[in-house]
């Protein structure tokens, strides 16, 4: 696997001194940064984190694996030479497990990462000595240091977890996870000069046209990937689909610019049952539309304003505001 290369930038926000991190989207290297409480900054197209010796560090640890730090613009020649300690290494069978039972790469790079941090803060103990209280204890004062939340806190319950039930066979810790559909934050809409920065940094005329009807005829996941070739018609500008439990038929218009990035997109692709297709030519999965627009609006810079039935909510922080 090739390692992708991260720029660490000087950053400053309320008088405070930052490490601003700039790298091209990739989701593994972008759930390492949440996992280490880096906040979006979105004027500057990066992450950023409090600048210290402790977090270089930390970064140095968490993309060991998979990234090359430049970070001569904050006068380290070489970050990972200046490194005073041996990098944790994860067990080898653990990244084997992985691999076995069918996970991606880019999971297997994230639990990897969020799995080192875990063994580098228990170095002067057994893992298998570990009590539940010690694990609990470990969670929270991650959760609450670095103010992560809803995936974060997922993956990295779910990364300990798999040492404990896969390697050692021991029961999964039972660790009360804060329920994102119970947050009580508001969705937000997309708005159509939103959308349109989205869409134009967006090269993929099919995911184009997965964004423009998800956001402009305000169909939801589910409903999108369900489509059939037939449900659009072109000519009439509608789309057939159903709503509610009682999967109520009901007819939406479709828009002038989405039947246009429709038919080039249909044109091209030419699927045969599903609107959508996988590469097998399968139902388009819900989970590959929200990387579609996690990566449009990283792009686009609006990462922060996105509803959390499109995608999960993110962690940012705003200059000047």
């Amino acid at each position: 696997m090739e390692k992708k290369r991260i720029t660490v930038l000087p950053h400053q926000f309320n008088n405070n001194d930052y490490f601003l991190l700039k790298f091209n989207y990739e989701e593994s290297l972008v759930s390492i940064a949440r996992s280490l409480g880096c906040r979006w900054v979105v004027e500057e197209n990066g992450w950023a984190i409090y600048r210290s010796r402790e977090n270089l560090k930390a970064l140095i640890r968490a993309f060991a694996d998979i990234s090359i730090f430049d970070t001569s613009k904050i006068g380290i020649i070489d970050a990972e030479e200046d490194y005073d300690e041996r990098i944790t290494l994860v067990p080898e069978s653990y990244a084997q497990l992985l691999i076995r039972k069918g996970y991606s790469e880019e999971t297997v790079q994230v639990y990897k990462s969020l799995f080192r941090e875990f063994i580098h803060h228990f170095k002067d103990k057994k893992l298998k000595d570990l009590k539940r209280e010690d694990l609990v204890s470990y969670i929270e004062n991650q959760v609450s240091g670095k103010k992560i939340s809803g995936k974060s806190e997922e993956q990295l319950v779910d990364a300990i977890n798999f040492y404990y039930t896969g390697i050692l066979k021991r029961r999964a810790l039972a660790y009360p996870l804060v329920k994102r559909e119970n947050s009580g934050r508001s969705q937000r809409k997309i708005s159509r000069k939103e959308l349109v920065r989205m869409l134009d940094a967006t090269p993929n005329v099919k995911h184009k046209a997965v964004m423009s009807l998800l956001y402009g005829s305000d169909l939801q996941r589910d409903q999108l990937v369900k489509l059939e070739k037939e449900d659009v018609d072109l000519d009439k500008m509608t789309i057939r689909t159903t709503t509610g439990e009682e999967k109520k038929p009901v007819t939406l218009k479709l828009e002038e610019d989405s039947r246009e990035l429709l038919g080039q997109y249909l044109k091209i692709y030419k699927p045969d049952k599903w609107l959508f297709e996988g590469v097998k030519g399968d139902q388009y999965s819900k989970s590959s539309i929200v990387s579609v627009v996690r990566r449009a609006t990283y792009k686009a810079g609006i990462d922060e304003k996105i509803p959390k039935s499109k995608r999960e909510p993110e962690n940012e922080m705003r200059s000047g505001s």
